[in-house]
């Protein structure tokens, strides 16, 4: 796990963690964000926006937890029906929870990007060190991906096909560069398709690994000098910032 490099302009509204988790052949980022309470609610999804930005653009599975001080069990809330606008503009999954905080509501999430996959439960538990309840959720590190029977490929086939197809028929090239690339791979992805089609493999964790499962439990206080460290646990070892 390696922490994510700090932002030039950090966020008044809220603080946030990042870190990049790894696990066997998995790689995820984790953003941990607590909203300070009183704060301008416009700046905050300004600044909000701001983080997301910089942090979509990674090819990697994506959660974003914490504490939001919003109350997300409401669904005419207006802050709550704002920030589910935002974090879906930006292809983020809310996940429903149950009641976070010890006097009611939910104050607390777990929001996740599409290719992330869903959790499929986010177990609340109240183990007595902050108003707030600790989330929890499990990661399957084990991926599906495609791959080609590359041993099958029959090269007298794949000569033929390229041959008859507009790749080798130089009249019809497209002017445009970015429009030939374009007919370049599609063709190419068309034709290997064609002969020896993709299936879909499992890449599961490294033995060295010690499980095939993530855990990312999260708590907070509303007292900042109270708040508990984010603590990350990848199979039997622990990180904590």
């Amino acid at each position: 796990m390696s922490l994510i490099p700090s932002l030039s302009d950090y966020p008044t509204t809220f603080e946030v963690a990042g870190a990049r988790v790894v696990s066997g052949q998995f790689t995820g980022i984790v953003l941990v964000l607590y909203h300070l309470p009183g704060s301008a609610a416009v700046l905050f999804y300004d600044e909000l926006a701001a983080i997301l930005d910089c942090f979509v653009v990674y090819r990697k599975p994506i959660y974003l937890a914490g504490d939001f001080n919003i109350r997300l069990d409401r669904a005419d809330d207006p802050h709550a029906v704002q920030f589910r606008l935002l974090i879906e503009s930006y292809g983020l999954q809310l996940h429903n929870t149950s009641t976070t905080h010890r006097l009611g509501g939910t104050l607390d999430a777990v929001t996740f990007r599409s290719d992330a996959g869903c959790p499929q439960t986010v177990p609340i538990v109240d183990i007595g060190l902050s108003d707030h309840h600790l989330l929890q959720w499990t990661i399957n590190t084990a991926r599906q991906v495609p791959c080609h029977p590359w041993r099958r490929l029959d090269f007298d086939q794949f000569q033929s096909a390229l041959s008859s197809s507009r790749l080798c028929q130089s009249n019809s090239w497209p002017d445009d560069v970015d429009e030939m690339a374009s007919v370049y791979a599609y063709k190419l992805s068309s034709v290997l398709d064609w002969l020896i089609p993709a299936r879909e493999i499992v890449r599961r964790p490294h033995h060295s690994d010690r499980g095939s499962t993530v855990n990312v439990p999260f708590f907070e206080a509303t007292d900042a000098s109270a708040r508990a460290p984010v603590c990350v646990i990848m199979s039997s070892r622990c990180f904590c910032f």
